[in-house]
């Protein structure tokens, strides 16, 4: 959350920037960073310096290692980034830095049975299994975009790209009455090697989908 915190302090302080710029717009947007917001600063012609926030609020299934699992994704994310027009059109190039503010979160509750690192359990034995799957906070990330964020009027904006974020890590824990048996926590941290080795697979690379509208101040 301090990651988070500092991303919107960042992009707050574009504002006193946008006074002497050439350009000043704020968009709103959707897309896998969110639903959220933008504000950008454009210096030059060619270069736009821009922030946003947006919230997840949604929830997918996913299994991992034979696994099914309910996740809830990093939310909110924020982004900080400068785009750099080359042809002095529309089209453009970007860079900047994610800020995740959470790791994504894994959940199952099982009323039949479960495999655990190669064995079987009941529902009742395991209880409810939960897992944080940490992929890094401060991800980088590298588009493609149509569309300025400046310039008076309303206009449409497109970002296709991606985050690149580390190798995740994954801790798994479970509530149910055999959770403190050895054997049963040594199968685990195998589920849990297996599990985060399947991840890396959804989670390495983090596709950047993103349109919005913006209306431009100048």
């Amino acid at each position: 959350m301090k990651r988070t915190i500092l991303a919107v302090t960042l992009t707050a302080g574009l504002l006193p920037a946008a006074v002497s710029a050439q350009g000043f717009g704020v968009g709103a947007r959707a897309g896998t960073l969110g639903l959220g917001g933008e504000i950008a600063v454009a210096p030059t012609g060619s270069l736009t310096i821009r922030g946003g926030f947006g919230v997840l609020p949604v929830e997918f299934n996913r299994t991992y290692s034979d696994v099914d699992y309910t996740s809830e994704p990093t939310s909110p994310i924020a982004n900080v980034g400068v785009d750099f027009f080359p042809g002095g059109g529309n089209l453009r190039i970007g860079a900047g830095m994610l800020f995740l503010s959470e790791p994504t979160t894994l959940g199952g509750e099982y009323t039949g049975t479960v495999n655990i690192g190669g064995q079987t359990y009941t529902g009742s034995e395991v209880g409810t299994l939960t897992g944080e799957l940490d992929h890094g906070s401060t991800p980088p990330y590298a588009i493609i975009g149509f569309g300025r964020h400046t310039g008076r009027g309303i206009g449409f904006f497109l970002d296709l790209g991606a985050a690149f974020m580390k190798d995740p890590t994954l801790e798994l824990t479970a509530t149910g009455p055999i959770a403190s048996d050895p054997t049963f926590q040594a199968n685990l941290e195998r589920e849990e090697a297996e599990a985060q080795e399947a991840a890396q697979d959804y989670l390495k690379i983090l596709p950047i989908v993103s349109v919005g509208v913006r209306i431009g101040i100048r």
